[in-house]
């Protein structure tokens, strides 16, 4: 029989580490108060870094003075004018949360239920269930190019689980029990150095991969989360499965750890680096959206 506890469970995943003590310890890891936002900026002038399955964000007036110029529109009682728009956005074509029910693998969505309850929208472990639980616990920040002293990694680079914990070591810090770890690879500033073209063409970008060793590694430490300043998490395919994002099943699928992609670094990880302080909190709210495999979000990373 499944209670409504594992219920609960299956639509949150590994957020389910993330208790009153976590939050409390993530609370002791801020000295300074130093915020970073972790969004990307969205309509950017030169243009958005949003995969060729998703448009590009489209920014709608729905209301603006020359409604008023041209008579369309009249102020209020008193004078008072106003202006409306609205936002067309792929919920994952910016810097997002993704839903457990976002995976299928088998005919099995992530959470455990029929892959049939996808269609016209999710029935079970929607990213509603996120924003019900939100995410407020300690980030732990390496910074995988600045340890490999590159400004961003090669777009095809295996990010391996020996790399990744060399740089955890030098930084002298461990990834606990309810923590999101945060890789910095510099791949989306390559995106707003070398342009949209050039980011797409022939298109890769750097990340972990499968290794045994690293999802074993996920699975003990308890970690809730893991997120990277690239559009999917990880490397695009795997030579060692021959599998395109594995880690979104062995990770997100079968560990249930929430992935926060397309993550802003730069700016936080160039404070990281000046005073050798890698963790903060982390707050990250997705909206309450029912039947929604995803969610655009601005986390906050404060120290």
């Amino acid at each position: 029989m499944i209670t409504g506890s594992e219920t609960a469970d299956a639509e949150i995943g590994a957020l389910r580490h993330i208790d009153g003590v976590s939050r409390l310890a993530a609370l002791q890891s801020v000295s300074t108060g130093d915020t970073f936002t972790l969004g990307l900026p969205i309509f950017h002038p030169d243009g958005d870094p949003v995969g060729t399955d998703n448009f590009k964000p489209v920014h709608i007036m729905l209301r603006d003075w020359s409604d008023y110029l041209d008579g369309r529109a009249m102020p209020l009682q008193g004078g008072l004018a106003s202006v409306n728009d609205a936002v067309m956005i792929c919920n994952h074509g910016t810097t997002h949360v993704d839903a457990l029910g976002h995976v299928i693998v088998d005919g099995v969505l992530g959470g455990g239920r029929p892959a049939t309850d996808s269609v016209g929208g999710l029935q079970s472990a929607s990213v509603a269930a996120l924003g019900e639980r939100g995410v407020f616990t300690r980030a732990v920040i390496a910074d995988v190019a600045g340890f490999l002293g590159v400004d961003h990694l090669p777009r095809r680079h295996h990010i391996n689980f020996e790399e990744l914990t060399a740089t955890l070591q030098a930084q002298n810090v461990e990834v606990g029990r309810g923590d999101v770890l945060i890789i910095h690879t510099g791949s989306l500033k390559r995106f707003y150095d070398e342009g949209r073209q050039a980011y797409f063409t022939d298109y890769s970008e750097p990340g972990l991969s499968f290794e045994p060793e690293l999802v074993d590694w996920f699975d003990r430490t308890g970690m809730s989360g893991l997120g990277t300043d690239t559009l999917a998490n990880e490397l695009p395919y795997c030579p060692a499965l021959d599998a395109a994002y594995p880690l979104h099943r062995y990770l997100s699928f079968d560990l249930g750890i929430i992935f926060h992609e397309a993550l802003w670094l730069d700016d936080a990880v160039r404070a990281c680096a000046r005073d050798r302080r890698w963790t903060g909190l982390y707050v990250c709210s997705p909206l309450k959206m029912r039947g929604a495999s995803g969610s655009p979000v601005n986390p906050m990373f404060i120290r």
